[in-house]
C-alpha cells in the first residue's frame, strides 16, 4: 500500500469549496474506489490556500493512473476538470506501514475470494500462489458492470458478519451461519462472483483457466 496527497483546484468562479466536494469530488472518488484504485476510509480533506488536498492509500505506486480508469471515473474526471481553475496533482508520500503489499506475480495458477473484519484496506481478491492481494482494477468486471461494486459489496457484508462472529455477543450466531455454511446467502453469493469471474477470464484465452475459490 502507498499513501498520496491529491490535489484538487476548485475555480472559485464557477463553485464553492462546498459544492465541489458534496458533488464531483465527492463522486470521482467513489468511482475510484469501486474501481479499486482507491482504498475505502474516511476522507482525510482539508482546505489549503484555496486548494482541496485529500490524504488518500492506494494498492500501488501506479493505481491512480488515468489508464486504469473505467468510464465512471473518465466521466466523473472530466466533470471535476470542468468546475477547476486546473487539473488535479497527484503526489506520492510513501509507502503505508501495516497494509498488506499487493503481489507483483505475473503467472498466478488460480485466485482466491477471501476477507476478513480486519482487512478493510485490501482487496477481497488474491493470488492463489502468494496469498497476497491484488488490485481488482487489474481484474475483469462481471455481470456487465462497469465497476466492482458486487465483489465490494460482497466484501462489506462479509466483513460485517464477521465482525459479528468475532465480538460474540448479539448476531454471533447469525455471521457464524453466514460464514460458515456453504448454504448461506453470502457463501451463495460469493461462489457465483467467482463462477463468473472464472468464466470471463476463460473466454479471454488466458495461458491457463484461472478459477477462484472462496475460503470460509
Amino acid at each position: 500500500m502507498v499513501s498520496f496527497v491529491y490535489i484538487f483546484y476548485p475555480d472559485e468562479k464557477k463553485t464553492s469549496l462546498q459544492e465541489f466536494w458534496d458533488g464531483e469530488l465527492s463522486n470521482f472518488l467513489v468511482s475510484l474506489y469501486k474501481n479499486g484504485q482507491l482504498i475505502k476510509q474516511q476522507w482525510n480533506l482539508f482546505e489549503e490556500c484555496g486548494t482541496l488536498r485529500l490524504n488518500c492509500i492506494a494498492p500501488d505506486q501506479d493505481s491512480l493512473d488515468q489508464n486504469y480508469y473505467n468510464q465512471y471515473c473518465k466521466n466523473d474526471f472530466s466533470r471535476l476538470v470542468e468546475l477547476s481553475a486546473r487539473e488535479p496533482q497527484c503526489k506520492l508520500i510513501g509507502h503505508v506501514i501495516g497494509p498488506t503489499d499487493s503481489c507483483t506475480c505475473s503467472d498466478p495458477s488460480y485466485y482466491i475470494l477471501f476477507t476478513t473484519f480486519l482487512a478493510e484496506n485490501s482487496s477481497p481478491i488474491s493470488y492463489g500462489d502468494c496469498n497476497l492481494p491484488v488490485p481488482l482494477y487489474k481484474l475483469p468486471v462481471i455481470n456487465k458492470e462497469k465497476d466492482y461494486g458486487s465483489v465490494l459489496y460482497w466484501k462489506e457484508i462479509y466483513q460485517c458478519c464477521d465482525t459479528l462472529f468475532i465480538l460474540s455477543d448479539i448476531g454471533e450466531r447469525f455471521g457464524y451461519k453466514q460464514l460458515s455454511n456453504i448454504n448461506s446467502p453470502l457463501s451463495f453469493q460469493g461462489i457465483d462472483i467467482c463462477k463468473k469471474m472464472s468464466w470471463i477470464r476463460s473466454l479471454q484465452r488466458v495461458p491457463k483457466w484461472y478459477p477462484l475459490l472462496i475460503q470460509s
